[in-house]
C-alpha cells in the first residue's frame, strides 16, 4: 500500500526507469489528464513523450492512446492508422482489437486528415471488427449496405446489420 499519491507516482515514475511498460503508460496518462495531488498539469507534449516511451516497450495501450490521438487532436490519420493497425496486430483482448478495427473503418469511411476515403477499406475492418463482436461496427455496417456506400443497396444486409447493433444496445440503431 501506497501511504501517499506521491508515493504511488515515485513508485510508478521508478518502475518506468528499466522499461515497465505498464508504469511508463500510466505516467504518460497522468501527463494527460494532470494530477492535481502531484502538481502535476496536463501537458499533451509531455503524454506524448511517455506514451512513445511505453510504445516502444510493447505497450499495446500505449499504441491505442497514440492512435485516439493521432486521429483525434493531432489530425493526423495515416499515423493514426499505423498505431491502430500495431493495435490489432498485438492486442490479445479481443474487444480493444475489434475497437481498433471499427475506428480504422470509420477514418477510412470518412476520409480527411491524409487519409482517401474508402468505403471498400471502411468495409472490410468494419467486418472484421463486426467478427470480432464489436456492434457499433454492426451499426456502421447497416448504414453502407442501406444507403450504398461502396456496396450495393441491400436492405435485407442492412437491416440484418441493424439487428445486431440493436440487440447490442448501440444507441443509433434506435433510430
Amino acid at each position: 500500500k501506497y501511504n501517499s499519491p506521491q508515493e504511488w507516482f515515485d513508485h510508478l515514475y521508478f518502475a518506468s526507469k528499466p522499461g515497465n511498460s505498464k508504469a511508463t503508460f500510466w505516467v504518460a496518462m497522468l501527463y494527460g489528464i494532470g494530477e492535481k495531488s502531484l502538481n502535476i498539469l496536463a501537458d499533451y507534449d509531455e503524454h506524448k513523450r511517455w506514451l512513445l516511451k511505453a510504445a516502444d516497450n510493447g505497450s499495446t495501450d500505449a499504441y491505442w492512446e497514440l492512435a485516439r490521438n493521432a486521429s483525434t487532436k493531432d489530425k493526423n490519420n495515416i499515423e493514426a492508422i499505423k498505431w491502430f493497425k500495431l493495435v490489432v496486430d498485438n492486442e490479445e483482448n479481443e474487444y480493444m482489437k475489434a475497437d481498433a478495427l471499427c475506428w480504422l473503418g470509420e477514418i477510412y469511411e470518412e476520409g480527411g486528415n491524409g487519409v482517401e476515403k474508402s468505403y471498400m477499406e471502411a468495409l472490410k475492418y468494419y467486418q472484421l471488427s463486426s467478427d470480432l463482436g464489436n456492434n457499433v461496427s454492426n451499426l456502421f455496417l447497416g448504414e453502407l449496405y442501406y444507403y450504398g456506400r461502396g456496396v450495393e443497396v441491400d436492405y435485407d444486409k442492412a437491416f440484418k446489420f441493424f439487428e445486431l447493433a440493436y440487440q447490442g444496445t448501440v444507441w443509433g440503431a434506435f433510430e
